[in-house]
């Protein structure tokens, strides 16, 4: 008697994640394809993503990108967003996998290969607004510093963290959780905290 009250249940709820994965597929791609993004068939988006390419935007071979909350449930339900300025340029490598992140392109951000990048995770390389008072107050989004952006091979980046612009995330490093990363992060280390700071080689 259970499973026959059940049974309508769970067709529906087949049929209703069946038809969600073509309908976000679809629409996935079309947003891709009308922003100039250059990408393989194999990308994996498990929800929506937000597209704004102006330049130049590359997402290599067995990309992972979660985009919705049921897709990493870890309290970040943001959709994955990818913004390149006039200028600006993502690259996104092989075996990324990034999960509800923000990446926001003014000059360029790199992301190598096999990159884990945990939810809620920002990366922005430029100030966005010049420093400067008068400046600020007459061109706000004019004469700021923007600098390139470079996470290298096989680090792993925690959830919740921020990357500032000019940063260099070293091969097979690991940012610690709410991290916010203003400096250099050497080759196999673990940095964690606000400034981020050394805690020990890997």
């Amino acid at each position: 008697m259970n499973l026959l009250v059940k049974l309508p249940y769970l067709c529906w709820q087949r049929c209703y994640w069946f038809f969600r994965k073509k309908f976000e597929s679809l629409y996935n791609n079309y947003i891709l394809k009308i922003n100039n993004v250059i990408f393989n068939k194999d990308l994996y988006i498990n929800g929506t993503i937000y597209v704004q390419n102006q330049d130049s935007m590359k997402i290599g071979k067995g990309v992972v990108i979660n985009s919705c909350l049921s897709s990493n449930p870890i309290g970040y339900e943001s959709k994955t967003i990818l913004v390149t300025d006039v200028n600006g340029e993502i690259n996104i490598g092989n075996g990324v996998h990034m999960s509800n992140c923000c990446f926001n392109s003014k000059n360029s951000i790199t992301i190598e290969d096999d990159v884990f990048i945990g939810g809620g995770t920002k990366i922005y390389d430029s100030d966005f607004h010049p420093l400067d008072f008068e400046m600020r107050k007459s061109k706000p989004n004019e004469n700021f510093v923007s600098k390139e952006v470079i996470i290298k091979k096989g680090a792993f980046i925690g959830a919740g963290c921020l990357i500032l612009k000019g940063v260099t995330v070293g091969e097979h490093a690991i940012v610690g959780a709410g991290s916010v990363v203003s400096k250099d992060v050497p080759d196999n280390s673990i940095v964690a905290g606000n400034p981020a700071k050394l805690i020990r080689k890997v």
